[in-house]
């Protein structure tokens, strides 16, 4: 199973709750470029990421944004205000 990561930067916490992400999924995660700049890891185009699950750290924008730019199967984290379509809260 290959995984991708991406996230709003703008989000509370952000390179906390990546990293921690990262280390639950394992070493071979591809990064979004704007995450990777802040994590300083190799960033990965979103269009481009040959991925089968896309995690996202964010709210529903960031969940929509990555439908529009990648067909992976999407569980998002929800760092956001809204969150209807996030199906995991930071708690968990």
């Amino acid at each position: 199973m290959r995984y991708g990561l991406i996230a709003n930067p703008k989000v509370r916490d952000v390179e906390k709750i990546a990293r921690r992400t990262m280390e639950i999924l394992g070493p071979d995660v591809l990064v979004s470029g704007d995450l990777a700049s802040l994590l300083d890891v190799e960033g990965h185009s979103l269009k481009g990421m040959d991925v089968d699950i896309l995690i996202t750290i964010g709210g529903d924008g960031t969940i929509l944004k990555t439908l529009q730019n990648n067909d992976a199967a999407i569980v998002g984290i929800n760092a956001g205000l809204v969150g209807f379509l996030a199906t995991i809260d930071l708690e968990d």
